[in-house]
């Protein structure tokens, strides 16, 4: 997901026909990334290996099914699945499920899901010279306390602007339970702790809206119909 934006363009002498402006693209976050605690290992502070073990897209459904092998700086190593999906029949709903399977430990693992970063950087290929590579500005503002979290997202320039905002899915028996926490940044979130064991699996679910607030939003609406999750 972006923005277009623009930069005004300076020479040292301007000549008629130069563009006054430099097109931009400002990227919003990545609705799929998920930060993850295993013990005293952190993925947003230490170096996690990440291998890429399988991604595929199943045409009929839509559904983007990623497998992820996972090993910490202290060797503990666990499988990540990432379902995803992009609503065609509801354009504004966006919904990731997340699969934790550890394999070699027993521990204690905290899955936090919280968005509070625009601005990423990403390396892009692209062979249109029109437009410039690097990452535009954009201004990030925790909506207060809604009840679940939400962005407003907008341009500097070109002032365009975006409501998001998700929400966790309840727990069921054999999945932990996912708290929405406030943190000492004023930002929210949702995070879950919880002990594993080796060849356990815990699933997380989220679905995300994407333009104006709906009261309506709820992750159990559409699971049953996407992730084909028992209920």
């Amino acid at each position: 997901m972006a923005f277009f934006d623009y930069n005004q363009v300076s020479y040292g002498e301007k000549y008629r026909g130069y563009p006054d402006n430099d097109q931009v693209i400002n990227r919003l976050f990545d609705p799929r990334y998920i930060r993850i605690k295993v013990e005293d290992e952190d993925s947003a502070v230490d170096h996690f290996q990440v291998v890429n073990v399988d991604k595929n897209l199943d045409m009929q459904t839509g559904l983007v099914h990623e497998l992820f092998s996972i090993t910490t700086p202290e060797n503990r190593n666990f499988n990540l699945v990432v379902e995803s999906f992009a609503s065609l029949s509801k354009q504004n709903v966006y919904g990731v499920k997340y699969a934790i399977i550890p394999t070699n430990f027993e521990g204690d693992i905290e899955l936090i899901k919280l968005h509070d970063y625009v601005n990423q950087s990403t390396h892009q290929q692209s062979e249109d010279v029109r437009v410039n590579q690097d990452v535009g500005q954009m201004q990030l503002d925790f909506i207060p306390d809604n009840g679940q979290p939400s962005y407003l997202v907008t341009t500097f320039r070109s002032q365009q602007g975006i409501i998001l905002t998700y929400q966790a899915d309840q727990a069921t028996d054999s999945n932990p339970e996912i708290d929405y926490f406030e943190d000492d940044n004023h930002h929210y979130g949702y995070h879950s702790k919880y002990h594993a064991k080796p060849g356990s699996q815990k699933e997380f679910e989220f679905l995300f809206s994407i333009g104006d607030i709906h009261p309506l939003v709820n992750a159990r609406m559409y699971a049953d119909q996407y992730f084909g999750v028992p209920r």
